[in-house]
């Protein structure tokens, strides 16, 4: 079991592969939630739930389960998105097919050792943060076809909706950290990397959604900060995780 519980990963890290491939040879022309990438979530999902199960804790500890889980809720939000018929047309569809099949490959690439849930982990509140955390990043990620596409004026609207529920949620997220590390640590705030990173991406994202609000910045000039901030955070994710010394750090 502690090995055949990863074959739903391969077999998704298959389904997410043949979907973007289909795309770019022409043959996939189907929305995602009506493709391959639709039966690639549902074994994804099935590899989290057997995890889960595996490990007898939530599949958010190390490398691997952090960007299996970052992956997933990629892909939960671009399934929404598909089903509502919002994605930014066949480009759309087929840069977050390919998104989702890379990220497929670097978790398969990551270490798979189970890692056990150290004493401080052991709280929902802990639970709670991480997956708060992840689907307020896929909100972030998910702008990106709108603003790789043409005519990003029309689309600026369904940007900023994207980044608002991403902030709100990161907000909830840092709330529930907060809680967290006072059970953890005796204290709501201990200015580790990760925290100040946290902190920097909340004040840039709430810093842009204003500043939209009030009109500042051309659209253009909009479009390029949207970029920068899903740099800001990808790098509070991945780059403070890998590079930098913290609590947050992959184990």
């Amino acid at each position: 079991m502690e090995t055949a519980h990863l074959i739903p990963y391969f077999l998704a890290l298959f389904c997410y592969g043949a979907d973007f491939l289909f795309r770019v040879f022409g043959e996939g022309g189907k929305p995602l939630h009506r493709s391959f990438f639709g039966a690639a979530f549902f074994l994804h999902t099935i590899f989290l739930a057997l995890r889960w199960r595996v490990t007898g804790h939530a599949p958010f500890v190390g490398m691997f389960e952090s960007v299996s889980f970052y992956l997933w809720s990629t892909a939960l939000v671009s399934l929404i998105l598909s089903i509502r018929k919002a994605v930014p047309g066949e480009k759309g569809t087929l840069f977050l097919s390919g998104y989702c099949a890379l990220f497929s490959v670097v978790g398969a690439l990551s270490p798979k050792a189970m890692v056990p849930k150290i004493p401080v982990l052991d709280t929902r509140w802990f639970e709670i943060h991480v997956a708060l955390s992840f689907v307020s990043y896929a909100y972030m990620t998910v702008t990106l076809p709108y603003l790789l596409s043409r005519g990003f004026r029309e689309k600026e609207e369904q940007v900023e909706a994207l980044a608002f529920y991403g902030f709100t949620l990161f907000s909830a997220g840092m709330v529930a950290g907060g809680i967290w590390a006072y059970f953890a640590w005796g204290s709501y705030w201990i200015w580790t990397p990760k925290e100040v990173f946290s902190a920097v991406l909340w004040v840039y994202y709430g810093t842009l959604l204003h500043a939209k609000m009030v009109g500042r910045f051309s659209p253009e000039v909009r479009r390029g900060l949207y970029a920068l901030g899903y740099g800001i955070m990808m790098f509070t994710y991945l780059g403070v995780s890998l590079l930098l010394k913290s609590s947050h750090s992959f184990r």
